[in-house]
Parts: structure tokens; C-alpha cells; sequence
């Protein structure tokens, strides 16, 4: 599709849209759509070639027939040769290097990858200010924490990151809780609009109805913690209820090895590697609760999703969930036990789980996530930006 010049053109910057069990390529992917109503898109990635299709299959978007064009960021090419998921930062700073944006008057950069800095009209969407020392300093500690810090210093100069310039940018955050470290950190003011959860395409199975087990989505690394929820579900089993577990996740490492080891070993947990959007729609509709065991989970796309497919959700007391979920909830637990002891009240008492089930769905999260609410959200930031 040639591009309409009288429409304005807008890049939108992404590190790799691969990893589609991710919420930021969910993001990415509805800033797409959203954006290409009123500008000539082009998404700038490392990424030589993207699906639109297969976008579309997994994210509910039409990115396929928006006339997305993609302008392919040029990085080294002993870092072309790693695997997308190696040296992520090491990628998105080199290929954001020397990206040269046209400054034009109708052209704008809508940036998707946390902080980066950009000549010209910017608007950026920090799904955590992960590049500020005390940001890392709140969320790590001991060698992790140094590592972070010591790949934060590479990234920034490899990338030329200016501070000055990421200020002076239009900040949106995807929780009220980023929203806050962005203040913390760099001073900011943010606005809010959080990530779009797809509505099911059909009412959801009664609760009832549905088997007693539960779902842990999220990329299989450290910060994750899916090995807690295995230790979960054992707990309860050892208690006396008959549950199983589907994790679903990608990822490689020795994480990864370590929960494809606990499922082998377990008749009553399965891991999923890869899963159609179909697919995964499929497996929450059929089964009863959710388990996220991660802390300060910036938003939780995993949590919104499962409580709107109808689930009931349990989920760390800190972050992203607690909005979601709000921060009363009876389905936030401080710890592996906790989370065992607010499981076990819902399994023994259907009266209270009915309670639960009625407060959850009081809260209109399908509703208040909707990818529609996301758009007209993203294009008055985008209006915002430009003028």
C-alpha cells in the first residue's frame, strides 16, 4: 500500500515481536492497529521479517489488512546471528543507534520498548522504568542487581541514551504502579492506560461447570516464579484436593529445564510450550482458578486475561494485579502459603467462592481492558504528542 502523505507517518519502535506469550508485544501489536487508522504505520524492530498474519491470529488484531509497513533496524551482524531472545538490550540499543528517524512535521515516534530516547516528535509506553538504577535497586538485589546495572550502563551508551530527551518526551506507563516508579525515578508524570485484554469470543463456562485445576501463564524465567506454583497445587494435593496444573510458557535456560523437569515428573502438572490463541482460549474456559506467582508484576496481562476468560485469579499482593484484582481482594496472597490458604477457602467453601466469583465479575475487567478503550486511549497520546 503506497503511502498517503496527507495522513502523517508514524514509526512504532519495538525490540522483537517473537515472543508472543509477552504482553508488551500485545502492546505493540494494538498500537499497531490503533495508530493505522490515522497515520501511515511502519513498526521499526531488529526483526527482519514479521508475520502480520500470525500477529493477528494470536492478538485478535487485522494488522494484515492495515497496510503496516515494516522498516527493519540494521544491528552488527555477530548479533544478527544470536537467537532473539540472547543479548535482547545489547540488540535494541544497537539497532536503535542509528535508527534515524525522519524529523518531519506530520512524523511521530511511538516507542513500545520502556525507555528510549529519540530526536523529534516521541510518545513513549514504559511498561517499567527498568533502566533506572533505582528501579533496579527496588526490584534486585545482590548479583542480580549489579548485572542489571552493569547492562543498564551498556545499553545506555551503546544506544546514546539522553535522559534529558526521554523527560521532555510524552510518558505513558501501563499501571498506576509504573506510574509511580516513573515519578520515583525520572520525575515524571505519566498517563495511564493499561494493556488490552481480548474479550472471549463466547460467554463463559459457569464456574461450576468447569474442572478443578488451575492455569500458570508467563514466560518461563526466575521472576516468574512458575516453580511456586507447582509447589501450590502439591500443597493442596497433599491436603486432599484433587487439582492439576497447566502452565503454559516459553522460554529457554536453565529455568526453563528446571519446569519442563517438575512437569515430567508430575502426572498432574502440564507444560505448554506453544498454544494457539484458540487454543489457550480454550484451556481457561475449562478450568476453574489461576495462579500468578510473580511480585511487582508491572501490570499482569496473564491475570486480566484469565479473569476475564471468567476465572478466579490468585495472584501476589503487590503491583499490577492488585489494581487489576483490586487490593481487598481475598485472591492475593503475600507468599506460597498464603496462596495455598486463599485456594484452599474457595475449594472448601462454595458459598464463599460464589462471593468471590460475584466481586470479580462486578468489576467489569473484560470491560475495562477492552482493546477498543486501549486505541481511542493511544490515539489521543498519539494527538497529544504531536502537538
Amino acid at each position: 500500500m503506497p503511502p498517503n502523505r496527507a495522513r502523517g507517518r508514524a514509526f512504532v519502535t519495538h525490540q522483537s515481536l517473537h515472543d508472543h506469550m509477552g504482553g508488551a508485544s500485545s502492546v505493540t501489536a494494538w498500537v499497531l492497529q490503533a495508530l493505522s487508522r490515522d497515520y501511515d504505520v511502519l513498526l521499526a524492530t531488529p526483526d527482519p521479517v514479521v508475520d502480520f498474519a500470525a500477529l493477528d491470529a494470536i492478538y485478535g488484531t487485522s494488522l494484515s489488512q492495515a497496510g503496516i509497513g515494516l522498516r527493519p533496524l540494521a544491528i552488527p551482524r555477530w548479533l544478527r546471528r544470536m537467537p532473539a531472545g540472547q543479548a535482547k538490550s545489547l540488540r535494541l540499543a544497537a539497532a536503535f543507534r542509528y535508527a534515524g528517524f525522519p524529523e518531519e512535521q506530520d512524523a511521530m515516534i511511538f516507542n513500545t520498548a520502556n525507555e528510549m530516547s529519540f530526536t523529534g516528535v516521541c510518545a513513549n509506553y514504559v511498561h517499567c522504568p527498568i533502566r533506572h538504577r533505582r528501579m533496579v535497586s527496588e526490584l534486585s538485589s545482590g548479583p542480580e542487581r549489579w548485572l542489571r546495572l552493569a547492562n543498564n550502563a551498556v545499553f545506555k551508551m551503546v544506544s546514546r541514551f539522553d535522559e534529558q530527551r526521554f523527560r521532555r518526551s510524552t510518558c505513558i506507563a501501563n499501571s498506576e504502579w509504573t506510574a509511580a516508579a516513573l515519578r520515583r525515578t525520572y520525575g515524571m508524570r505519566a498517563r495511564v492506560i493499561y494493556p488490552p485484554v481480548v474479550r472471549p469470543s463466547r460467554a463463559p463456562t459457569p464456574l461450576p461447570d468447569r474442572r478443578l485445576g488451575f492455569v500458570c501463564i508467563g514466560r518461563l524465567t526466575p521472576e516468574k516464579r512458575t516453580h511456586e506454583a507447582v509447589e501450590v497445587v502439591e500443597e493442596l494435593r497433599r491436603r486432599g484436593h484433587d487439582v492439576h496444573l497447566h502452565i503454559v510458557g516459553s522460554g529457554s535456560g536453565a529455568y526453563a529445564r528446571r519446569i519442563e523437569t517438575l512437569a515430567t515428573d508430575r502426572q498432574h502438572v502440564r507444560l505448554h510450550r506453544e498454544m494457539s490463541r484458540a487454543e489457550l482460549a480454550e484451556l481457561l474456559d475449562r478450568h476453574r482458578f489461576g495462579l500468578h506467582m510473580m511480585r511487582n508484576e508491572h501490570f499482569g496481562m496473564a491475570v486480566a486475561e484469565m479473569t476475564a476468560a471468567g476465572m478466579l485469579v490468585f495472584a501476589h499482593a503487590s503491583a499490577g494485579p492488585a489494581e487489576i484484582l483490586g487490593a481487598r481482594s481475598p485472591l492475593l496472597f503475600g507468599d506460597p502459603g498464603g496462596a495455598v490458604n486463599a485456594a484452599e477457602r474457595l475449594l472448601r467453601d462454595r458459598g464463599r467462592r460464589d462471593e468471590v466469583m460475584a466481586a470479580v465479575a462486578a468489576r467489569g475487567i473484560a470491560e475495562a481492558f477492552a482493546p477498543e478503550a486501549f486505541m481511542r486511549s493511544i490515539r489521543s497520546a498519539a494527538a497529544e504528542a504531536m502537538r
